[in-house]
């Protein structure tokens, strides 16, 4: 997984060094989106409720702009905000255009801006952990239940034995 330093919805400076050894899960959103990425939000919000109390502190969610021209930390902070984020352990990142750029790049997220403002992106959910990406999940059934039970597998496993999901 690539390395970052992004400003997050409260305009903190953020590098991916500051997660240490939490479990990420990765998506690429943008706040203007007119309909996929706030129902992406929202399975991730879904998602964010099914972990276990007792393990949520070793799991942050990254959520990276892919309109960084449009979305500063206050207009990510309210996006979080209206779809029910829990910001205790999720990050909303915006920052320089070629960063974010290179991130999706890295992932292997497309995206075509469209003449009306609107951009086409792969949508999917990266697990990622110790710098690696894990596995990716794609909107479909059941992926959210094997999301889940991958976070829960990889949060309760002794640190030697961590398994790749």
């Amino acid at each position: 997984a690539p390395e970052f330093t992004l400003v997050d919805q409260a305009g903190r400076t953020v590098a991916s060094a500051d997660f240490g050894d939490r479990i990420l899960l990765v998506d690429f959103i943008y706040t203007r989106c007119p309909g996929p990425c706030p129902v992406q939000t929202a399975r991730q919000v879904a998602v964010q409720r099914r972990i276990p109390a007792a393990l949520r502190e070793r799991v942050q969610f990254l959520s990276f702009t892919l309109d960084p021209e449009h979305d500063d930390p206050a207009a990510l902070e309210r996006y979080a905000t209206a779809r029910g984020a829990d910001l205790a352990n999720w990050s909303f990142l915006g920052g320089p255009k070629p960063a974010l750029e290179a991130l999706a790049r890295a992932y292997g997220v497309g995206s075509l801006r469209q003449p009306d403002g609107t951009i086409d992106h792969t949508l999917v959910t990266f697990l990622v952990h110790q710098g690696r990406v894990l596995e990716r999940y794609l909107p479909q059934p059941g992926a959210d239940d094997r999301l889940v039970a991958d976070v829960v597998a990889l949060a309760t496993a002794p640190p030697s034995a961590a398994p790749a999901p």
